[in-house]
Protein backbone atom coordinates (compact mmCIF):
# COMPACT_ATOMS: atom_id res chain seq x y z
CA UNK A 1 0.00 0.00 0.00
CA UNK A 2 1.10 3.54 -0.62
CA UNK A 3 0.53 6.02 1.98
CA UNK A 4 -1.08 10.03 0.87
CA UNK A 5 -3.59 12.80 1.54
CA UNK A 6 -6.80 12.74 0.19
CA UNK A 7 -8.78 15.86 -1.09
CA UNK A 8 -12.29 15.41 0.17
CA UNK A 9 -14.18 14.95 3.26
CA UNK A 10 -14.40 11.46 5.08
CA UNK A 11 -16.80 9.23 3.64
CA UNK A 12 -17.05 6.23 1.22
CA UNK A 13 -16.88 7.95 -2.09
CA UNK A 14 -13.79 10.55 -2.11
CA UNK A 15 -15.06 13.66 -4.41
CA UNK A 16 -11.94 15.76 -5.01
CA UNK A 17 -11.86 19.43 -3.98
CA UNK A 18 -15.42 19.06 -1.46
CA UNK A 19 -13.58 19.13 1.85
CA UNK A 20 -12.95 22.07 4.01
CA UNK A 21 -9.01 22.74 1.87
CA UNK A 22 -9.82 21.93 -1.96
CA UNK A 23 -6.38 21.32 -3.70
CA UNK A 24 -7.52 23.62 -6.54
CA UNK A 25 -7.44 26.54 -3.98
CA UNK A 26 -4.06 26.02 -2.42
CA UNK A 27 -0.85 27.04 -4.15
CA UNK A 28 0.67 24.06 -5.45
CA UNK A 29 -2.22 22.12 -5.21
CA UNK A 30 -1.01 21.22 -1.55
CA UNK A 31 -2.53 20.32 1.28
CA UNK A 32 -2.66 23.91 3.41
CA UNK A 33 -1.20 24.95 6.90
CA UNK A 34 -3.99 24.78 9.65
CA UNK A 35 -4.08 24.43 13.02
CA UNK A 36 -3.49 20.65 13.51
CA UNK A 37 -0.84 20.25 10.46
CA UNK A 38 1.09 23.57 10.26
CA UNK A 39 3.59 22.81 7.87
CA UNK A 40 0.75 21.28 5.87
CA UNK A 41 1.48 17.84 4.61
CA UNK A 42 5.32 18.13 5.65
CA UNK A 43 3.68 17.71 8.99
CA UNK A 44 1.48 14.66 8.05
CA UNK A 45 4.21 13.14 6.11
CA UNK A 46 6.72 13.17 9.82
CA UNK A 47 4.02 12.27 12.33
CA UNK A 48 2.62 9.05 10.05
CA UNK A 49 6.21 7.68 9.64
CA UNK A 50 6.95 8.75 14.00
CA UNK A 51 3.50 6.95 14.38
CA UNK A 52 4.41 4.38 12.25
CA UNK A 53 8.39 4.05 13.46
CA UNK A 54 7.03 3.95 17.25
CA UNK A 55 4.44 0.65 16.87
CA UNK A 56 6.25 -2.72 17.70
CA UNK A 57 5.27 -6.54 18.35
CA UNK A 58 4.44 -7.50 21.76
CA UNK A 59 8.03 -8.82 22.28
CA UNK A 60 9.23 -5.26 21.14
CA UNK A 61 10.11 -5.79 17.63
CA UNK A 62 9.68 -2.40 15.07
CA UNK A 63 6.55 -3.85 12.81
CA UNK A 64 7.58 -0.71 9.90
CA UNK A 65 9.33 -2.98 7.50
CA UNK A 66 8.94 0.03 4.24
CA UNK A 67 7.15 2.78 3.50
CA UNK A 68 5.23 3.69 0.07
CA UNK A 69 4.92 7.33 -0.41
CA UNK A 70 2.09 7.89 -3.24
CA UNK A 71 4.23 10.82 -4.60
CA UNK A 72 1.58 12.21 -7.50
CA UNK A 73 -0.67 15.44 -8.29
CA UNK A 74 -3.58 14.97 -7.39
CA UNK A 75 -4.22 11.55 -8.91
CA UNK A 76 -7.04 9.60 -7.06
CA UNK A 77 -8.19 12.55 -5.20
CA UNK A 78 -5.13 13.55 -3.51
CA UNK A 79 -3.29 16.80 -2.95
CA UNK A 80 -0.07 17.04 -4.87
CA UNK A 81 2.05 14.71 -3.12
CA UNK A 82 5.19 15.25 -5.48
CA UNK A 83 8.10 14.93 -3.71
CA UNK A 84 9.95 17.05 -6.07
CA UNK A 85 9.48 20.60 -7.68
CA UNK A 86 8.96 20.47 -11.82
CA UNK A 87 12.68 21.58 -11.81
CA UNK A 88 13.61 18.49 -10.01
CA UNK A 89 14.60 20.16 -6.89
CA UNK A 90 13.04 18.63 -3.84
CA UNK A 91 10.78 20.41 -2.24
CA UNK A 92 9.45 20.79 1.75
CA UNK A 93 7.30 17.68 1.84
CA UNK A 94 10.03 16.16 0.03
CA UNK A 95 12.69 17.52 2.56
CA UNK A 96 10.55 16.06 5.73
CA UNK A 97 10.14 13.06 3.66
CA UNK A 98 14.33 12.48 4.08
CA UNK A 99 14.31 13.98 7.29
CA UNK A 100 11.68 11.09 8.56
CA UNK A 101 13.28 8.44 6.71
CA UNK A 102 17.05 9.31 7.87
CA UNK A 103 15.23 9.29 11.35
CA UNK A 104 13.73 5.74 10.78
CA UNK A 105 17.47 4.43 9.48
CA UNK A 106 19.23 5.90 12.88
CA UNK A 107 16.98 3.97 14.73
CA UNK A 108 16.94 0.61 12.91
CA UNK A 109 20.77 0.47 12.91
Amino acid sequence: NEVGMLNCPGGAICTPDSGLYPARQQPGHGCPSTEELPNGLATFIEEVLDISMSARTADGRPVLKGFSWFNEDEAGGTYNLKLQDKDGRVNELGQAYMTACTKWAQQSS
